[in-house]
C-alpha cells in the first residue's frame, strides 16, 4: 500500500512537472509571436534555472533568440528605409549604430547598410550644393556636383535635366532661373 502511494505521488509530480513545462513552452511561444522577447526568454530561463540540461528548452531558447535577432534586423531595416526616404540620413545611420551595439556579430552586414546610407547622403548633399549654385546663377558650380551625381546614379531625382539646363545656361549666359519641371495644366473646357 505504501509503494502504491509513492508511485501515485511520483506520477502526480511527473504530471505536474509536465504541465508546468508545457505551460512555460506555451507562454514562450505566445510571447515570441507577440514580439515580447524578454518575456519569452524569461519563461524559458525559469525552467532552465531548475533544469539546465533540458535539451528541449535549450533548443527553444536558441530558436527564440534567433527569432528576436531576425526581428530586430527587420525592424532596423524598415526604420532605416523610412528615414532614408525622408532624407533623414543621420537618423538612419544612428539606427544602424544602435543595432550594431546590440549585435556586434553583424558588423559586416551593418557596414553594408551604413555604406548605402552614406552614399545616398552624399548624393543628397551634391544635389543641395547644385541647387544652391543654380539659385546663385553659378552654373559652373552646379555642373560639377551634378556630374558627380550622374556618375553615381544617373536616375537621381532630376539631376540629368538640371545638368542639361545648367550647361545650356552657362553657354548662353542665361540669367533666368532654372525651374523644376511642372505638370502641364489641364486643358480649359468651354462651358456651354
Amino acid at each position: 500500500e505504501n509503494e502504491t502511494l509513492k508511485a501515485k505521488l511520483a506520477e502526480a509530480r511527473k504530471a505536474k512537472r509536465e504541465s508546468h513545462l508545457q505551460a512555460a513552452l506555451r507562454l514562450a511561444d505566445s510571447a515570441a509571436q507577440a514580439g515580447k522577447w524578454e518575456a519569452a526568454v524569461a519563461s524559458l530561463n525559469e525552467v532552465l534555472a531548475n533544469e539546465p540540461d533540458n535539451a528541449e528548452f535549450q533548443q527553444k531558447l536558441a530558436e527564440v533568440r534567433a527569432q528576436e535577432h531576425v526581428s530586430q534586423w527587420n525592424a532596423a531595416q524598415t526604420q532605416s528605409e523610412s528615414l532614408r526616404e525622408a532624407e533623414q540620413f543621420e537618423q538612419a545611420l544612428q539606427t544602424w549604430q544602435d543595432y550594431l551595439s546590440l549585435h556586434p556579430e553583424d558588423r559586416e552586414r551593418v557596414e553594408e547598410e551604413i555604406k548605402q546610407v552614406t552614399q545616398e547622403q552624399e548624393l543628397r548633399d551634391f544635389y543641395a550644393k547644385a541647387e544652391t549654385a543654380i539659385a546663385a546663377r553659378d552654373f559652373d558650380g552646379a555642373i560639377r556636383p551634378l556630374k558627380e551625381i550622374i556618375i553615381r546614379d544617373e536616375n537621381y531625382k532630376d539631376a540629368s535635366r538640371l545638368l542639361t539646363k545648367a550647361i545650356e545656361s552657362r553657354r548662353t549666359g542665361t540669367t533666368q532661373k532654372i525651374d523644376k519641371p511642372r505638370k502641364k495644366p489641364a486643358p480649359i473646357q468651354k462651358v456651354r
